[in-house]
């Protein structure tokens, strides 16, 4: 039986988003994202005395938070402090069997990239890649878990929606490709065939939390077998 995930609380009506909206909450994650980047580099970087790899994870981390934070706070301020019915209104339609079977797809992805970009399988020693136990658990909180949410609920989620409200499905969710690849400027060929394929789950089962499960997945699996 399909098991549905527990929902959020969408007793109120949550309001479509707008194309305004989405945009201007973009730019407060881009503003939240510099000024805890500059905050960290000249004002105060918590290091714990940590070598450097595990201090540049935590900064990694930190970003992340103060962006759902802020993220979070921001829509408080637009929906005048009414959050109930926000995840109705991304569309994340979380359901069990489906998130496995997408996580499965994006761990079969990333082995098929790292196959493609190395021409071998074989994955690397997750010790002999990552040095230290608590690097590894900084990576994977930041790389399976806070960017992954983040990201699709902004992208495939807000975004999406925002972009929706004005053009057709198809038009759209090329628009959040697009946009999603060129954020991620480092290694956009790679992320190219992902966000594609992320797209195209997204407007076929129509589920946030889907993407998000097929996102988390595929960088799980960058980090097993020792995707760069």
């Amino acid at each position: 039986m399909n098991e549905e995930l527990p929902q959020a609380n969408d007793a109120v009506c949550f309001a479509p988003w707008t194309l305004g909206e989405a945009i201007l909450l973009g730019f407060i994650g881009v503003f939240v994202f510099m000024m805890t980047l500059a905050a960290l580099n000249f004002v105060w970087r918590p290091t714990f005395g940590l070598p450097r790899s595990e201090a540049r994870m935590l900064d990694v981390n930190l970003d992340c938070f103060a962006m759902g934070v802020g993220g979070y706070l921001s829509i408080l301020m637009l929906r005048k402090r009414r959050v109930e019915g926000f995840w109705s209104s991304i569309e994340w339609n979380a359901s069990t069997i489906p998130m496995i079977a997408f996580a499965g797809v994006g761990l079969l992805g990333s082995l098929v990239l790292r196959a493609v970009s190395t021409r071998q399988l074989v994955p690397e020693r997750i010790v002999g890649l990552y040095g230290s136990g608590l690097l590894l658990v900084l990576i994977l909180l930041s790389t399976f878990l806070l960017q992954p949410i983040l990201e699709e609920v902004y992208f495939r989620g807000i975004l999406f929606a925002g972009i929706a409200s004005k053009l057709d499905t198809a038009k759209s969710i090329f628009i959040v490709t697009v946009i999603f690849d060129l954020v991620h400027a480092q290694h956009q060929l790679i992320v190219l065939p992902f966000a594609i394929a992320v797209g195209i789950v997204r407007v076929s089962t129509r589920s946030t939390a889907n993407c998000f499960a097929m996102h988390a997945a595929y960088n799980l699996g960058a980090i097993l077998w020792g995707v760069r």
